[in-house]
């Protein structure tokens, strides 16, 4: 998990971020088909969450809000999950080569000042599109408005349906750190219409423990 102190000077850290907000309903956008499952330096845009609004309802206020890429699906696969497209970068590990679907600028401002997320999460090495990872412009955007980021999110992101659970994330209290490994937990049959204590989840079915990816292994 990226804290707002990973691109805010004296921004807020991991051990400071509120329990409270580290919690919400969840929603997953659907983006595999458009990024070739994670192939594609796709823009995740203001468009995609509109028309994902058209078939699922209004993202809910305060919700954490998934990105679905399948690049989880090549995590095992260095070449593939960085997306070097020729032997010389991946032998070279080239960073000026990476290539992944991420959030565009644009969506990235509106999920902030339209919807009031809480934190925002996928599954692949970075919440930027590859072709803009020197700009950083979506953590520019997310991080200042105190909304976490989730990068490395594995495979079984595939799982959740669109909307209908409640996410809880706890990651590592790292006095002072600017991000840290975290465990995710989806609660399923949630329903923010009927959520009692200000919020608090009501459950209808069992706990579905999503472990995911804590943290990418270092290649550089």
């Amino acid at each position: 998990m990226d804290a707002p102190l990973h691109f805010v000077r004296n921004g807020q850290t991991i051990d400071e971020i509120p329990i409270s907000d580290l919690m919400g309903p969840g929603i997953v956008i659907d983006v595999r088909k458009k990024s070739k499952n994670g192939y594609e330096d796709y823009h995740v845009s203001v468009d995609d969450f509109k028309e994902w609004e058209k078939q699922n309802g209004r993202i809910p206020h305060r919700a954490v809000v998934f990105i679905l890429t399948g690049k989880a699906n090549f995590y095992s696969n260095a070449t593939k999950y960085y997306g070097w497209r020729t032997e010389e970068h991946a032998r070279n590990k080239d960073v000026n080569e990476l290539h992944n679907p991420g959030m565009s600028e644009e969506a990235a401002k509106w999920l902030t000042r339209e919807r009031g997320i809480v934190g925002t999460g996928i599954d692949a090495m970075n919440m930027d599109p590859g072709d803009l990872d020197d700009d950083f412009r979506a953590h520019r955007v997310l991080l200042p408005q105190k909304v976490w980021i989730l990068e490395n999110v594995n495979e079984k992101l595939a799982q959740l349906p669109p909307r209908g659970f409640y996410v809880l994330a706890m990651p590592y209290k790292l006095k002072g750190g600017s991000g840290a490994p975290t465990r995710l937990v989806a609660v399923l049959g949630y329903d923010p219409e009927s959520a009692a204590f200000g919020g608090a989840p009501i459950v209808k079915t069992s706990f579905v423990s999503i472990v995911l990816a804590l943290i990418m292994s270092k290649l550089f």
